[in-house]
């Protein structure tokens, strides 16, 4: 279809299997690696070529593009509790994989406690590595960061689903400090032994975009196979992902933690329970108008309160909220593919998300509404032209997702439509051909346009322009005009002859499904008019009956049309036996030794040449299969001048000298004077010695090429 974008191409590029399923959080990882690869190569390539220009930058800026919008780094502590050494190594990231965990999680329960800036020490872990104590502070002040923490994730257990669980727990949890002892101690190469230890992971720089994988695909050791984690997760709309900083306070370095605000952006769906294979649904958020809209294929909805699966995170006792509804314009102007609010419920099938830092999303987002609005940079009111701005395109995208709403409504209309007609056609139509009826010789056929049964019959035409009309079928246009109003034969070949019975269930099926048409059209006057319309009209599929018994030929048209099928017969004939003259040897004088006694005649070279490749071309034309089906009626004889269709064509009545030059002057044209190229304007010729210009014919060729060109040059 051709609003259908096909990803070979983009995955040929990049070096991407096509015919094999693979795991959606490893297949992430593969194509932000080859895309980074690629524009490493490209960059690389255009740097040799444009070393220190504007290209250069724009090649150093293409080849840094991921990193610069995916790349963090987080840092891995290692607290060894004997000696309290610490060690640390940083990584770079381009997502962050979190674990599923299960509800009721000590450490989802615990975040605030965890998240508190308080150093970590051993008597502050329990040994399942879940809790975290102050010695100096108790119960955190009410609006603190770790008050409003616990009251949110209070609140949401209080009015989620107790199966649920959300992408903050999961991310505090991932974060949560874990406890190694027992068999799983750590060796501390300052105490050069097993210790207690406290492993941590933080991240210390946050990506603009960070991309959040969700680990559904895990490995079964009882079954040796992948298995998807069907666990459910909320989303919330706004994620708090704390950066850890060193920081000087008082000539002291310390460790500094602050949260930061990201905004969910786009959702990647996995549905099916199997890891191998499912289908994919994307839900992506417009930056700039904050409207949410799932991608499925080629359909396209609008979701005017976001993500069903998202929430925004309150801020009090009241739990978290549902999304925030779609701007007005967009949800009065949309139309057609609305999904509803939902009951908030955790998704099961989201597994990677996308983040954007808010700052950056509202930059990015002001960027492009100053590139959309030139006004804004010079009004005195600002804040008025943007919010203009924003309305302005909130109404223009809704409108144009309304008008492809259409678009893909009318399209699955006439797909069903093709295919109800497709079915009908099988059971009604070939049924009734099956059946031995004695009616059918007494019957007379009915003539119908080839044209529209082509169409019909075909079932990939939804023939919206002769279901729109009435009668469906146009006849009488096809009529000649002389007085008995009969077709032309060149017009009745196009057709067919149907029997009665067989015109029928043709005609039947053509007002079913304008009906159809009818009723499902926004713009008649409702399904019941349509239908009373139609049954009031059940005789007037065709404005006019066709018949051998009635004006099925007009025989004026078909005397005149017998006499154009003789001469195209005989110019045929003549243009073979001219072919043959001058193809063989035998008729190629030389000019030196002409024979005496015998009438010869000069002929241009080139016009030789030039009219053995049409000749060739009509030849291969009859020979095709519709020319042998059909008739000679189908062949292209316009280079003769007989049959030229072009008015300034030199042939026909009324052309003129300049026609002629114009003509004989084309390298694909064949002079309609023959010897037009070796004559001077008063026919003659002083060239007659050149062999490679003139050749010499006998009487009898020059008979016939004179039949085919009457006004040859002598």
């Amino acid at each position: 279809a051709e609003n259908v974008v096909c990803t070979e191409p983009f995955g040929n590029a990049l070096g991407l299997e096509h015919d094999e399923m693979q795991d959606p959080n490893e297949f992430a990882r593969l194509l932000f690696d080859r895309m980074h690869e690629s524009f490493q190569k490209s960059a690389l390539a255009s740097a040799s070529c444009n070393s220190g220009s504007t290209n250069d930058r724009s090649a150093t800026a293409l080849a840094e593009l991921l990193p610069s919008l995916f790349r963090g780094v987080c840092t891995y502590e290692t607290k060894c509790c004997k000696c309290e050494k610490m060690s640390k190594r940083g990584e770079n990231f381009m997502e962050l994989t979190l674990p599923l965990v299960k509800p009721g999680d000590r450490r989802v329960k615990e975040t605030s406690i965890a998240r508190s800036r308080i150093p970590l020490q051993k008597d502050n872990v329990t040994t399942a590595g879940a809790k975290i104590k102050s010695k100096k502070q108790g119960r955190p002040r009410k609006g603190s960061d770790a008050t409003d923490a616990t009251e949110n994730e209070a609140s949401t257990s209080n009015q989620q689903d107790s199966r649920d669980v959300t992408v903050q727990g999961c991310l505090d949890a991932y974060l949560f400090p874990e406890m190694l002892e027992d068999d799983n101690q750590f060796y501390c190469n300052n105490c050069a032994m097993k210790c207690d230890a406290i492993r941590s992971v933080s991240l210390s720089q946050l990506p603009p975009v960070l991309n959040i994988l969700l680990a559904r695909y895990v490995f079964d050791r009882l079954t040796f196979m992948k298995k998807k984690l069907s666990d459910r997760i909320l989303l919330p709309r706004t994620l708090m992902v704390p950066r850890k900083r060193n920081i000087t306070n008082g000539g002291k370095d310390v460790d500094e933690i602050k949260d930061e605000v990201y905004v969910l952006c786009a959702i990647q769906n996995h549905r099916g329970a199997s890891a191998y294979g499912g289908h994919y649904v994307a839900e992506a958020m417009d930056w700039t108008t904050g409207v949410w809209y799932d991608y499925n294929d080629e359909d396209v909805t609008l979701l005017p309160n976001g993500p069903n699966c998202g929430y925004i995170p309150a801020s009090s006792d009241d739990g978290p909220t549902s999304s925030t509804p779609a701007p007005a314009p967009i949800a009065a102007s949309a139309g057609g593919k609305i999904k509803r609010a939902a009951p908030l419920r955790g998704s099961s099938d989201a597994y990677s998300l996308f983040y954007v830092e808010r700052s950056f999303l509202a930059k990015t987002a002001v960027r492009h509404i100053l590139c959309s609005s030139p006004t804004l940079r010079t009004s005195p009111d600002p804040c008025n032209v943007e919010a203009s701005a924003i309305t302005k395109m909130t109404q223009q995208r809704g409108e144009t997702y309304r008008l492809m709403n259409e678009m893909s409504l009318e399209k699955k209309l006439t797909n069903d439509r093709m295919l109800r007609r497709k079915s009908e056609i099988e059971t009604r139509l070939f049924g009734a051909l099956s059946q031995n009826t004695s009616t059918e010789s007494t019957s007379m056929p009915v003539w119908v346009d080839g044209n529209v049964l082509f169409r019909f019959f075909s079932c990939l035409d939804g023939m919206d322009d002769t279901l729109k009309r009435q009668p469906l079928l146009h006849h009488r246009k096809l009529l000649c005009s002389h007085g008995n109003g009969g077709l032309h034969p060149r017009v009745a070949k196009r057709g067919k002859l149907l029997p009665r019975n067989v015109y029928d269930i043709v005609a039947s099926l053509l007002r079913q499904e304008q009906i159809q048409f009818t009723s499902s059209s926004k713009n008649t006057r409702g399904s019941s008019a349509a239908n009373s319309n139609q049954e009031n009209h059940e005789d007037d599929i065709s404005d006019c009956i066709i018949s051998p018994s009635s004006r099925l030929f007009c025989h004026e048209c078909v005397e005149s049309y017998r006499s154009e099928l003789a001469e195209r017969e005989r110019s045929l004939s003549l243009v073979l036996k001219l072919y043959d003259a001058l193809d063989s040897k035998v008729n190629d004088f030389d000019a030196k030794s002409l024979p005496i006694g015998q009438d010869i005649y000069a002929v241009s070279r080139n016009f030789a040449t030039t009219f053995k490749k049409h000749a060739e071309r009509v030849l291969k034309e009859a020979m095709s299969p519709q020319v042998i089906c059909e008739g000679i009626d189908l062949l292209d004889l316009s280079f003769l001048p007989a049959f030229s269709s072009d008015a300034p064509v030199v042939g026909k009545p009324g052309a003129t000298g300049e026609a002629d030059e114009a003509v004989a002057g084309a390298s694909d044209a064949l002079d309609p004077l023959v010897n037009g190229k070796i004559s001077c304007p008063h026919n003659r010729s002083n060239v007659l010695g050149n062999k490679r210009s003139v050749r010499f014919v006998p009487a009898p060729v020059w008979i016939i090429l004179v039949q085919l060109f009457p006004r040859v040059i002598v």
